[in-house]
């Protein structure tokens, strides 16, 4: 019974360190994409105020 309770506090520890762990990489993956948007639309930004797909400065 000890060695049972053993191994599902184990898997608990476990489970939740990988949770805090893919939550850390979601974040990141969010800011890497975040920061790649900004810049294809600072880039192409020329481009969406011509054919008036800009609607920030509208």
């Amino acid at each position: 019974m000890e060695e049972k309770l053993r191994r599902d506090l184990e898997k608990k520890y476990i489970n939740e360190r990988n949770s805090e762990e893919v939550i850390k990489l979601s974040r990141l993956m969010d800011e890497i994409i975040l920061e790649k948007q900004i810049s294809n639309y600072e880039k192409y930004k020329s481009i969406y105020e011509i054919r008036g797909l800009d609607k920030k400065d509208k």
